[in-house]
């Protein structure tokens, strides 16, 4: 979505992505190797990237701060990748039993991602937690596979659908898994999360430890 503004006198655009997360995270507790050859010869490269996500938390609203379990249900981020820094805020859907289905994600690239934590910073915000990584990317029809080494967590496999944005994500779902079992290797089951809450869970949170939260 194309926001049209004026600075100095000069038109310019921001550029924001808004689009539905569909996707399955699991651990791979064996035969990376494996795998990744599998992905060299039966999907696209798309390419290697590093990137530093650092999430942050609203004291003074739950729905942006870990519960006692460390589960989020928002999630508000600043990633650097490369010399490029992105902002993302993510709003978790839950289906009637609590378990994570999807997440409406909205992404927009900043020029100083040093600023923007400034910015966070100063208007009360806390850093929750950081995770740094390395990312191996693959597409493969409606499917993005991303390889992870993740540190202080581990290797990880995140399938993402990538297909028809009208597609329920319960379906969509269900593709994914069916596409997970044509791979080698060896998995934990589908995390009803994502890698900051694993962050949060196994680390802490990185301002302030659980006692104050209220949720």
């Amino acid at each position: 979505m194309p926001i049209y503004g004026l600075r100095f006198g000069v038109p310019f655009y921001i550029i924001i992505s808004m689009a539905a997360e569909i996707e399955i995270l699991v651990r791979v507790e064996a035969g990376k190797d494996e795998l990744l050859r599998h992905l060299e010869e039966n999907a696209t490269f798309v390419g290697r990237y590093e990137t530093v996500d650092q999430y942050y938390f609203d004291p003074t609203r739950a729905d942006l701060q870990p519960d006692r379990q460390g589960r989020l249900s928002g999630a508000l981020r600043v990633r650097k990748k490369g010399d490029q820094s992105h902002v993302t805020f993510k709003k978790d859907n839950f289906d009637p039993s609590g378990k994570w289905t999807y997440s409406d994600e909205f992404e927009t690239s900043v020029a100083d991602g040093d600023v923007m934590r400034e910015i966070f910073r100063r208007l009360g915000l806390r850093r929750l937690t950081t995770v740094d990584m390395t990312k191996l990317i693959y597409m493969s029809g409606d499917f993005e596979i991303v390889v992870e080494d993740v540190r202080n967590l581990g290797a990880f496999l995140e399938i993402e659908f990538k297909g028809p944005k009208d597609l329920a994500p319960s379906i969509a779902k269900e593709r994914i898994a069916s596409f997970m079992t044509t791979l080698p290797g060896q998995f934990t089951r589908d995390f009803d999360g994502g890698k900051p809450e694993l962050m949060v869970q196994q680390n802490g949170v990185e301002e302030r430890d659980f006692s104050d939260i209220t949720r």
